[in-house]
């Protein structure tokens, strides 16, 4: 939907990732990866 449209720009524009695995009758589950910026 519209929410997971929104979240993968914002992942993309982080320089992430955004991933899914499926499982039927079990659901689905996304990881989102960021790279952490050290100070």
């Amino acid at each position: 939907g519209l929410g997971l449209a929104i979240c993968r720009k914002i992942v993309e524009s982080a320089k992430g990732n955004i991933s899914f695995t499926s499982e039927v009758n079990k659901g689905t589950i996304f990881e989102i990866q960021i790279p952490t910026i050290e100070k």
